[in-house]
């Protein structure tokens, strides 16, 4: 989906520029080993290397990050952001936060309020560097497979439908969208909303 965001991506060789309308960011840092930090320019290991599919819909956690988290600690956990977006110019201010197709929702008060990804049916990806332990795989994963799957675990869910889309909430997890064709589109993990 390109021209989404307005972020950067951090480059595999040593360059920095501005440039376009939205203000597109690059840092020039090897991603392998490190990248600039949002604060202070201070260099930040990046941390996470794998992610799970598993504990992102079962616990609603990416690597150990959750919504209602703060953004430092966020950036301790997962590293940069390969891209940042919303019309931000700096990675400090952006209101999402790319990993590979995984994103991370900000709100004013640097408090991650979401993870999202409705990239689920043309495939999730971790990003440059790191995996996705993938639980249930496959091209387009249909509704009574993720079902079936969450049943043979004894996951506990509920579910229910708003026209064409199905809906699976995870009990302390993630939600699952179906579209009309019955594949999984969009996972999502909201903070409560008493933070």
């Amino acid at each position: 989906m390109a021209g989404w965001l307005s972020g950067g991506r951090i480059a595999g060789e040593r360059r920095r520029h501005l440039c376009g309308a939205w203000g597109w960011w690059s840092l020039g840092v090897d991603a392998s080993s490190a990248s600039r930090s949002a604060r202070g320019g201070s260099l930040v290991r990046a941390v996470a290397s794998s992610f799970s599919l598993r504990a992102l819909v079962v616990r609603g956690e990416l690597a150990g990050a959750r919504p209602g988290m703060l953004r430092g600690e966020l950036l301790a956990l997962l590293g940069a952001p390969d891209e940042w977006g919303v019309g931000a110019v700096a990675c400090e201010h952006a209101a999402i936060w790319r990993y590979g197709n995984l994103e991370l929702h900000f709100d004013a008060h640097d408090r991650c309020w979401m993870l999202f990804s409705d990239y689920v049916r043309a495939g999730l990806d971790a990003g440059e560097g790191r995996t996705l332990e993938p639980w249930i795989a496959g091209d387009e994963v249909a509704y009574a497979a993720v079902v079936q799957r969450l049943r043979d675990e004894a996951i506990e869910f509920t579910e229910r439908q708003e026209e064409a889309w199905r809906f699976v909430q995870v009990r302390g997890g993630a939600r699952l969208s179906f579209d009309e064709d019955g594949c999984w589109a969009v996972v999502d993990v909201s903070a409560p909303t008493w933070l």
